[in-house]
């Protein structure tokens, strides 16, 4: 029996992982990209012996016993070090937890951008931490780090990894339920290609007229939650010109779940039983939950924070002072993360369209699609909404939240 993908060419039916390449004894499996870019398995049938370590390794197989029953234990949490709150992209916990692992003479692994190349990195240092810190919108490689996690789990060494719940899925097939293996996943809409980032990034340089080193997604200079991203140009300096998150195609169209990859649709993990043992994203929402957040604290930024194990529960509390936390609920999480009870969705046809175009034209497509879906009336609600202070917006979604109890929930 060999992986689902393998024998099947479902594209549903495959994650990218790159477990099952590392699973095969004879290296018979490589990563290739389709016309997109997204990245499945390539067997040369000539080295295939059909041993089924690829079946064993695919997290997509049997994906439900690797998810945590029960309800998690939920939060609402930020870090309290100013400085690192406010250079992450919510409340800093994925950092605070991988600096905490750190200090402690283990290993951290997090998703590090150099330019298009977005990849599993080891972290043995703050520094290293540091490059991981902020959201990348795009698939990141953990073939590279495969190799490593092994041979620090097999060390005793602590391994603390963060990344999306299939990633984290795939760490826990191979690895198992190990005592020094502690899994952060990310609440996880989905993931466009490393390609058609390329292409994006690309076309900024056009723009811009000098080399592109990094595209910040998340940027908090007008507050948490608000769409300003940064292009960072050479000499890691701002580019002069900075727009909304709007304004790219690339961004838009992976805020409308339009390119994101086959699998996200059908993503087995967008659920209440997480696969990691600490899930953490983005709080939205929380504003109207009524946990007593102050205006400067909603400003700088919340995270949620699932809690499914023992161990997770373990490494938050020996975090301490260095996050404040504040109960909460499953439910008023999922408020906010639809992707906490199920995938992604959209339009299929809408993006079959668009998918179709990038293949034939790249960039170029991106932005046909983007022109065509992205209407007038669409984009001058999007700029009045953007421009409005952090403040204002906090408090109209306070005031419905008022009205509307006040109404009877009507």
């Amino acid at each position: 029996m060999r992986a689902p993908y393998i024998d099947n060419k479902d594209a549903k039916l495959c994650t990218g992982c790159s477990a099952c390449a590392y699973a095969c004894p004879t290296g018979a499996i490589a990563m290739g990209e389709d016309a997109c870019g997204f990245t499945y398995p390539m067997v040369d049938e000539k080295k295939c012996i059909g041993c089924g370590k690829c079946y064993q390794a695919c997290h997509m197989a049997e994906p439900n016993d690797l998810k945590h029953n029960g309800e998690p234990k939920a939060y609402g949490a930020y870090a309290t070090n100013k400085d690192q709150l406010m250079r992450s992209a919510s409340g800093g916990v994925a950092t605070a937890i991988a600096l905490h692992v750190v200090a402690n003479g283990g290993v951290a692994y997090g998703c590090v951008a150099h330019r298009e190349d977005v990849r599993h990195e080891r972290l043995v240092s703050p520094e290293d931490v540091d490059s991981s810190r902020g959201s990348k919108y795009v698939q990141s490689d953990i073939s590279r780090a495969i190799s490593q996690i092994t041979t620090d789990l097999e060390s005793g060494a602590h391994v603390a990894f963060v990344g999306t719940p299939c990633q984290c899925a795939a760490l826990r097939r191979l690895f198992g339920k190990r005592e020094n293996l502690l899994l952060v996943d990310l609440i996880c809409e989905g993931v466009p290609s490393r390609r058609m980032y390329a292409d994006f990034l690309n076309d900024l340089e056009r723009e811009c007229g000098e080399r592109v080193n990094d595209f910040r997604f998340r940027d908090k200079r007008k507050g948490w939650g608000t769409k300003n991203p940064t292009v960072v140009v050479q000499g890691g300096v701002s580019a002069k010109r900075q727009r909304y998150s709007f304004d790219y195609p690339y961004y838009w169209l992976f805020q409308k779940g339009l390119i994101l990859r086959d699998s996200c649709y059908a993503c087995p993990y967008a659920c209440r039983e997480r696969v990691g043992d600490v899930t953490v994203g983005d709080y939205w929402g929380v504003e109207s939950m009524g946990l007593g957040y102050k205006l400067e604290e909603l400003h700088n930024g919340i995270s949620c924070v699932l809690v499914c194990t023992s161990r997770g529960q373990s490494v938050l509390e020996r975090l301490g002072e260095s996050l404040k936390m504040c109960e909460s609920s499953f439910s008023s999480i999922a408020a906010g993360n639809t992707c906490v009870n199920r995938p992604s969705r959209c339009d299929q046809k809408k993006r079959a369209e668009i998918i179709g175009e990038y293949a034939e034209k790249h960039g170029a497509g991106l932005a046909v699609s983007y022109k065509r879906n992205f209407g007038l009336e669409q984009r001058i609600w999007e700029s009045i909404v953007a421009c409005m202070p952090h403040s204002i917006r906090v408090i109209a979604k306070q005031t419905k939240r008022l009205l509307k109890k006040q109404s009877g929930g009507r």
